[in-house]
């Protein structure tokens, strides 16, 4: 992995406050080894990862390859629920993730 460069005081502004990035699209082909821990290593604390796809049925497959994803990833990673879950990973190290959709299309276009 690249090493990130930023100067000093961009890191002492980011080890202060939380960073949040809330809409990295999130494809099937973007699952790796490699991104997520990327972002986390530039100073990014959270992501909203985009998990939308064309239907309903696609949108539920996509968010359970991208939950044992986070499972697999646990010590380094960690499914968020609130801001109390955001500090708690902060703390620890980890990466917190969220999800979000974009457009009603992955609910069948039932808002």
């Amino acid at each position: 992995m690249a090493t990130i460069s930023i100067s000093d005081h961009a890191r002492e502004v980011m080890n202060k406050a939380p960073v949040w990035d809330m809409t990295l699209p999130w494809e099937p082909e973007a699952i790796d080894e490699a991104t997520l821990p990327r972002f986390h290593a530039a100073g990014v604390d959270l992501i909203s990862l985009t998990v939308s796809m064309p239907t309903l049925d696609d949108t539920m497959r996509h968010i359970a390859r991208v939950l044992a994803h986070i499972r697999a990833h646990a010590d380094t990673m960690a499914l968020i629920r609130g801001v109390d879950d955001v500090t708690r990973a902060r703390e620890e190290g980890k990466l917190a993730l969220t999800f979000n959709l974009q457009e009603t299309n992955p609910l069948d276009g039932d808002p």
